[in-house]
């Protein structure tokens, strides 16, 4: 095992006659005492699961009577239980992942500590430990029911920068004192009104965003951005002079983008714009129908900001944005072509890809 590394959580379980371990893309343990064998992920049941879910680079140890073996995964901080512990392969996150992006599957374990999880009498055993990491930013958006995730992202986190007022109160109720700036290993920066400027840098990772505010925030915007909802064009034109240094997000639908940004006075060359729905990005020649999500920025930019796209991804995935929508907002970034974004957004969703030659 790991020398030194604290352990973040314990689970036990025991054996099953019915666990054959042969799934390649998950590793589950179970609270339920009885499986059958189309379980193929469950390496353990009657599993004693974690209370609080973990954040961040770990290392996974699980252990059955004298058979051992280690893998590394990535803790998710919305995991939720409390019926299993699921470790993917892939990146997606549902309320029941406990980690991802792990090294090792079900199928993967060594045979003979495979083959010891059959036994009833067995004694399975993980442990979790924390891992170090490269250098990362996280922006975390502290909403309504956020406490128990935000606690296992803090436990993660090198360093903790706070974006607004708020965040600094939630801080230091949790009895966190803020840094500066970002530094070395994993950063958590959080907000508490999706308005304050931000580290500005890309993010590695986005959580607690709307989903179109999601690809502008990993793109680290540097300035404060204001949802505007379905606001009349005549009201954003008000709230576009009120806030002259914001960036506007306004849902409209296509015939009506030009109006609108006339009526913002604007004009497009201070769109960077970001369309859920139509795959068409930047606006060279806007789509004449659908309904779009835009970004009408302060000012004109020379270049698209640097984007991390599996920030983007995983970000609206954990938002319920459906695999074909992100793949589509995908391809509509300079260097992406359709083909390349839907086989990304499929490795990150580890969905089956449907029998079509084109994603739609």
């Amino acid at each position: 095992m790991s020398d030194g590394a604290p352990v973040l959580a314990r689970v036990l379980a025991r054996g099953h006659p019915a666990i054959g371990a042969g799934h390649a893309k998950t590793l589950e343990i179970t609270a339920d005492a009885e499986i059958t064998q189309r379980a193929g992920c469950v390496v353990g049941v009657g599993g004693q699961l974690p209370r609080t879910a973990v954040a961040g680079p770990i290392t996974v140890a699980l252990s059955v009577e004298s058979a051992s073996v280690e893998f590394t995964a990535t803790g998710h901080s919305g995991w939720t239980g409390p019926d299993s512990i699921v470790i993917r392969r892939s990146q997606q996150r549902r309320p029941d992942t406990f980690a991802t992006g792990a090294s090792m599957t079900a199928a993967t374990l060594p045979r003979e500590l495979a083959a010891r999880l059959a036994d009833p009498d067995s004694v399975v055993e993980l442990r979790v430990l924390r891992r170090p990491g490269p250098r990362r930013l996280l922006r975390f958006r502290a909403g309504p029911g956020a406490e128990p995730r935000l606690r296992a992202e803090l436990a993660a986190a090198d360093t903790v920068l706070a974006e607004d007022a708020g965040a600094r109160a939630l801080l230091r109720a949790a009895g966190v004192a803020p840094a500066g700036s970002p530094g070395p290993g994993r950063t958590l920066s959080v907000s508490t009104t999706g308005a304050g400027p931000g580290p500005g840098l890309p993010a590695d990772e986005v959580i607690g965003w709307p989903a179109e505010l999601v690809p502008t925030v990993a793109a680290g915007s540097s300035g404060p951005e204001l949802h505007a909802g379905a606001l009349a064009p005549a009201e954003l034109a008000r709230l576009a002079a009120a806030c002259p240094a914001a960036a506007l997000v306004v849902a409209t639908e296509a015939p009506d983008l030009s109006r609108l940004l006339a009526t913002v006075g604007r004009g497009d060359a201070g769109l960077v714009g970001i369309a859920l729905d139509n795959p068409e990005l930047p606006f060279v020649d806007p789509p004449d129908r659908g309904r779009l999500l835009v970004r009408i920025a302060a000012r004109a930019t020379d270049q698209e900001p640097p984007l991390n796209p599996g920030a983007v991804v995983a970000g609206l995935l954990e938002q319920g944005v459906s695999v074909r929508t992100v793949a589509r907002t995908l391809a509509g970034l300079p260097g992406w072509s359709r083909r390349a974004a839907y086989d990304f957004v499929l490795a990150h969703a580890d969905r089956p890809r449907p029998e079509t030659a084109e994603p739609g």
